[in-house]
């Protein structure tokens, strides 16, 4: 729960089914503590009711009484105030196994005890960031702690015998225990193009695959539009950010850029105005303003779901063509916007700043750096042949999000190359039968 779970240290240990009944029983003093950590991942979760011949699907609203105290009126009944309990005990004929644990309240004022339904299938709620990191760091190893493992459970009889199993014999399989070798290479280092006077190639790095990017010019600079636009959302006032723009233009320059200024400042305090209401204000704007395709967006603080949410709504409202505006954004943390590094407060971050502008040019239609093919392709590329290198990806909301639309983004490379992408991003909302 949340009290447990609370600060950096955490002290989880494996629980049992009776572990979760003494977690959930309404008489342990620690519920009423743990009962608005329970609600917020309960609230809104689609459940099956056992009791009816027939499936029914409620939503969780919150939670109430245990089905020993929890009271209502039985209207076909003479308005008979009864028990969650009893009125199972004496409609139902269904002693409850559990009376102590809370019971679901619904929408309508409808009660069900805990232990009578089901989560409705394909409803998981969907996991926090940190449960997913936790889950990334336990579930990621080196290859050869992979193999190593592999073996030792392949190897030992008591933990994995495929030889008794009666599928691997029906179907008179043997499961080798010898890992599979496949022949492989690796592949050289491509050498990156940036200007005729700066290449980066295998001799000139430190660890292969990377390096330190130095002032040069990019291989094609991409102009910033006469009209663009900087949206804050962060606590940063209006002088840091015009200080912030002045070392962005300036390294801007050194790429080969031109950055003018931005037409358009606009300021909107997050931490008094809900996201969607931001939202709405800015859709107004870009409605107003439909001749600016460019914003630089500073973002609230990261670790509040305001700035999660700006994020997402925000290039939602920007980006997608079916919304009508079409412009192009680049989200910017606060942090990455104002002065100091970690050894010097009064420094700017240039590691930072150069970064944002490889993202900026690209989005601008420019080219960071190319690479120099290898005569084998670029003979290939002269004979006529063509490739084109294609990626999709698509994301669904979680069940207990309906409101949130699928999105689905298609890249495809513009040259040979490639250097180039265009790109694609829609958006579904779920039907209501769904």
């Amino acid at each position: 729960g949340k009290r447990r779970y609370a600060g950096r240290q955490r002290n989880v240990h494996k629980v049992n089914g009776d572990d979760v009944l003494e977690f959930l029983d309404v008489s342990n003093p620690t519920y009423h503590i743990e009962m608005n950590f329970l609600l917020k991942h309960c609230k809104n979760l689609r459940v099956r009711s056992q009791d009816a011949s027939k499936p029914i699907v409620y939503t969780i609203f919150k939670l109430g009484k245990s089905a020993s105290t929890q009271e209502f009126v039985w209207k076909s009944i003479k308005n008979k105030t009864i028990t969650v309990e009893n009125y199972y005990k004496e409609h139902y004929g269904v002693v409850l196994k559990y009376p102590s644990l809370p019971t679901l309240e619904m929408r309508k004022e409808s009660y069900l005890p805990m232990e009578l339904v089901d989560v409705e299938p394909a409803r998981v709620k969907k996991i926090t960031d940190e449960q997913r990191a936790l889950m990334c760091r336990q579930s990621t190893v080196s290859p050869q702690v992979y193999i190593k493992s592999i073996k030792e459970i392949r190897n030992n009889p008591e933990k994995q015998c495929f030889e008794e199993d009666p599928f691997v014999a029906a179907w008179n399989m043997n499961v080798s225990t010898d890992m599979l070798t496949l022949p492989a290479r690796v592949l050289p280092m491509p050498e990156i193009v940036y200007t005729d006077q700066y290449h980066v190639t295998s001799d000139t790095v430190r660890d292969v695959g990377t390096w330190q990017m130095k002032p040069t010019r990019f291989h094609t600079p991409a102009n910033f539009p006469a009209v663009w636009g900087m949206i804050n959302l962060s606590l940063i006032n209006e002088h840091a950010c015009e200080d912030f723009y002045n070392e962005l233009s300036n390294i801007a320059g050194q790429r080969g850029m031109q950055c003018c200024a931005p037409v358009i400042y606009e300021e909107y305090d997050s931490r008094n105005r809900r996201t969607d209401e931001i939202i709405g204000v800015l859709n107004l704007f870009l409605k107003r303003n439909n001749n600016c395709k460019f914003f630089v967006v500073i973002l609230p603080v990261k670790t509040t779901k305001q700035s999660k949410d700006a994020y997402q709504n925000l290039k939602k409202l920007c980006e997608l063509d079916e919304l009508d505006h079409g412009a192009v954004t680049q989200m910017i943390q606060h942090t990455n916007a104002v002065i100091g590094t970690k050894q010097n407060k009064n420094l700017w971050d240039y590691a930072k700043l150069n970064n944002i502008l490889l993202k900026i040019n690209t989005k601008l239609n420019g080219i960071n750096a190319a690479l120099k093919v290898h005569d084998v392709i670029e003979r290939f590329f002269s004979h006529g042949h063509r490739v084109m290198y294609v990626g999709a990806d698509l994301s669904h909301a979680p069940p207990s999000a309906r409101s949130q639309p699928s999105v689905v983004a298609v890249v495809a490379s513009a040259d040979d190359v490639p250097s180039r992408y265009f790109k694609e991003v829609y958006q579904q909302h779920r039907p209501e039968s769904a």
